[in-house]
């Protein structure tokens, strides 16, 4: 059973990302690439063991009508992405994040890996963003 309903879960989506963003939020994201879940933590060390792709760089994304309104309690931009230039082959992008400065406000998994093998054009990315009604196990 889902803890809000997802009316609510698009309200606070809304209230985090986009024109209708609330006043304790950043104008803008820096989007990077992970080559795996940002959350991941070694079991023996408790360290994360995921690692900012820096070769792919970072994109802006500006906190206005750049997301599309939430619905059905997801959110994503309304168009891909461009990530900057790329100056050669890069790791295998499989997560994104969303950062304002240091901080790391969100994140998920892209729909597809991301992969480059040479100079040029960053790759184009939708970050999809899902609003979690779960608990976890350690609540």
């Amino acid at each position: 059973m889902p803890i809000r309903d997802i009316a609510a879960m698009n309200a606070s989506l809304d209230n985090d990302y986009g024109a209708t963003h609330g006043p304790n939020v950043p104008a803008s994201h820096e989007l990077a690439l992970f080559d795996l879940d940002p959350s991941a933590i070694d079991d023996t060390t408790g360290t994360y063991i995921a690692t900012e792709l820096t070769g792919y760089g970072r994109a802006t994304i500006t906190n206005d009508a750049t997301w599309a309104a939430a619905a059905d309690g997801q959110k994503q931009t309304v168009a891909p992405v461009q990530m900057p230039d790329v100056a050669g082959e890069q790791d295998e992008a499989t997560f994104w994040g969303l950062f304002d400065g240091t901080t790391l406000w969100d994140y998920g998994p892209l729909t597809e890996a991301v992969e480059v093998t040479e100079a040029g054009p960053g790759p184009q990315v939708i970050p999809v963003i899902f609003y979690s009604d779960s608990l976890d196990d350690e609540v």
